[in-house]
């Protein structure tokens, strides 16, 4: 087992505090005041993602398994709270003998070994399938298509009748289940394909916006085994999969800041596609180190 001494550890955990601090504050500012942002509330109400656990630091594991922490000395007050939380914790265990704390990973992969599966076949089948682009984010028009009710407090760019007849012309094809589940129940029919939760890894593909964005949930969904600083690149990534989200959107979002990606038009589709490429070569070596840390556990 490899151990992280004090000053190693405690450095990487105060990064990480900073670093999820900066990026919760506003999430945190705007509940308080009872405030909606279409673009980043969507990061902490459709993934399982809540501001203490994203700044709680983890050290992840490496090639050799856990990762251990060296105990702090008294003086270092606030990492010997943390080192202790850790501690006491389902899935932290001690070596009293050798001062240390580690995650008892073949506990935790057994409690979680049917996620952890999952997210193995899946991510190794987007990691070997070439992307496909040109799906353009039809799927946020279609979840306004003919509707009494918007899901977001932003006015329709092109407004209903014409945002309408947009989706009608589209020849929509989303392949992702989640973003497809939340179409309009008028527009269900007008998508080519018919994507299902038992079918998703048939239809996944990395060339896809929201399978990208996704990256985040597997990150949380598997907690300890994940470093901080792989859970900040996955949000980061997610944020950034978001933006491109809303900018394509049929929604007004310059009160956000956004300029749109305006893929009623040639110009606008090609804007799309090479977003969804960068995209897709950011996210790639993210979900190598997600596997490579599936790879580790899967032998256990």
């Amino acid at each position: 087992m490899k151990i992280l001494p004090v000053e190693d550890w405690t450095n990487r955990w105060n990064h990480h505090v900073r670093e999820a601090d900066a990026r919760t504050a506003p999430h945190i500012q705007r509940r308080e005041r009872g405030e909606k942002h279409p673009l980043e509330d969507f990061l902490w109400e459709y993934y399982p993602l809540r501001a203490g656990r994203f700044r709680t630091w983890y050290p992840g594991i490496d090639d050799d398994g856990a990762v251990g922490l060296e105990r702090p000395s008294s003086c270092l007050v606030e990492a010997c709270i943390y080192w202790n939380k850790l501690a006491h914790s389902r899935w932290f265990r001690t070596d009293d003998d050798a001062l240390t704390c580690y995650l008892n990973v073949p506990a935790f992969v057994e409690y979680r070994h049917h996620g952890i599966n999952f997210l193995r076949k899946l991510l190794t089948k987007l990691q070997n399938t070439t992307p496909v682009f040109g799906c353009l984010g039809w799927h946020e028009w279609a979840m306004a298509y003919k509707v009494d009710e918007l899901r977001h407090s932003l006015p329709l760019r092109l407004g209903q009748d014409r945002t309408n007849a947009i989706v009608e012309q589209a020849h929509i094809r989303c392949t992702h289940f989640d973003a497809y589940q939340f179409f309009s129940p008028q527009a269900i029919d007008l998508n080519m394909v018919r994507p299902t939760y038992e079918t998703v890894l048939d239809y996944e593909q990395p060339g896809c916006i929201h399978v990208n964005m996704d990256l985040l949930r597997a990150c949380i969904q598997l907690g300890p085994l994940i470093p901080g600083e792989l859970l900040l690149e996955s949000y980061d990534l997610a944020r950034r999969a978001r933006t491109i989200d809303m900018a394509a959107s049929p929604y007004n979002c310059e009160a956000i800041g956004l300029k749109p990606i305006l893929i009623e038009t040639t110009e606008g589709k090609a804007e799309y596609i090479r977003a969804q490429q960068e995209l897709a070569e950011t996210a790639r070596p993210i979900r190598a180190k997600v596997l490579d840390i599936l790879s580790s556990v899967s032998e256990l």
